[in-house]
């Protein structure tokens, strides 16, 4: 059986605007989550593995994922209690 992993025109609306919302909600909302996570790479790990390998998974769900992934364990700048010398804070038009 042949994958296809192009998306139609319409599936490709629908993400962007489900990317853009879920970008407005983090870009407003930065200030509620931590600056720094607390990283252990165990868990990091555990919750990389909860996504298979090679099994499909709709274009939608896999973008939560990593957005879910980043706001656990990225750094982020943008929160008002950054002050950091080595990751610029960003600003909107540096997101898209």
């Amino acid at each position: 059986m042949k994958l296809n992993f192009d998306l139609n025109n319409e599936q490709r609306n629908s993400l962007w605007e489900h990317l853009i919302a879920k970008l407005e909600a983090w870009y407003g909302n930065t200030s509620s989550f931590r600056v720094t996570p607390n990283l252990s790479t165990e868990e990091i790990l555990h919750y990389i593995h909860q996504q298979p390998i090679g099994i499909p998974v709709e274009a939608e769900k896999a973008l939560d994922f990593v957005i879910e992934g980043l706001q656990k364990y990225a750094v982020h700048t943008p929160n008002p209690m950054y002050y950091g010398l080595y990751h610029p804070q960003a600003n909107f038009p540096s997101i898209g």
